[in-house]
This record gives C-alpha cells, sequence and structure tokens, in this order.
C-alpha cells in the first residue's frame, strides 16, 4: 500500500506509461492538478470560496468516476 503523496504520484506516471487508457484519460495531470488546488491552494493557503470548493470537489467526483471505469 501506497502512503506518500509522492509514491502515488510515481505509480500514476509510471502506469501512464504502460496503460492507454490511464494516459488519454489524463489521470496523472488530474491527481496533480486536484492535489495542488485542493491541498495547497485549499487548505494550506485558505484561497478558495464554498462555491470554488464545490467545484474542485465534481473534478474530484469526476476522476473518481473515470478510474472506475477502468478498474
Amino acid at each position: 500500500m501506497m502512503k506518500s503523496r509522492r509514491e502515488r504520484r510515481l505509480a500514476l506516471a509510471e502506469l501512464e506509461l504502460k496503460d492507454r487508457d490511464v494516459r488519454e484519460k489524463g489521470l496523472r495531470d488530474r491527481f496533480g492538478a486536484r492535489e495542488y488546488h485542493l491541498h495547497v491552494l485549499c487548505f494550506y493557503e485558505g484561497e478558495y470560496t464554498p462555491k470554488i470548493i464545490e467545484e474542485e470537489l465534481e473534478k474530484v467526483h469526476r476522476y473518481v468516476e473515470d478510474v472506475r471505469a477502468l478498474i
């Protein structure tokens, strides 16, 4: 089981190299974007309004649905 975000990013990068569907859905880039926007800008910086957070969470929902479709 992966414990760090670094391990997850590296695993996604490796998976993207091997799996065309993962690459076409842009899962690594989307993971990185959600990580940055929600963890850094929202959590640490407190930058987002509730409406923006709702939009970011909707993007997470779409991401999870795309992952589910692949497994």
